[in-house]
């Protein structure tokens, strides 16, 4: 019994496509979870390469949320998180970050 085995090559554009439509399926699930007005309808794509995204944390008041802004360099595939605990103190604390690539080559491993 012969058996042939195939290799599938998947491109970086490809990941990038599924990482974007990963984000969109985050995003409509979490607007389903309130019946309040989402705070995460704007994705800025820039044209310097960088990718930004807010989305609430699920922390703070609900007339002041804290959230979360998602920014990937996509010259360097890595995602940057930073927490906004509160807009009127105008500070941004730096949370993580991770290489995508290796972060798509965890969840494949499974």
């Amino acid at each position: 019994m012969n058996r042939t085995t195939t290799s599938v090559n998947i491109t970086p554009s490809a990941l990038w496509a599924s990482a974007f439509v990963i984000l969109a399926l985050i995003v409509l699930q979490a607007g389903r979870m309130q019946p309040t007005m989402a705070t995460a309808d704007n994705v800025v794509a820039g044209e310097l390469g960088f990718t930004l995204m807010t989305a609430p944390s699920g922390f703070g008041s609900k007339e002041r949320p804290n959230e979360l802004l998602y920014v990937i360099d996509n010259h360097t595939e890595v995602l940057y998180i930073y927490d906004i605990e509160n807009y009127s103190k105008k500070r941004i604390d730096f949370m993580y970050s991770t290489s995508l690539p290796n972060l798509f080559r965890v969840a494949r491993s499974g």
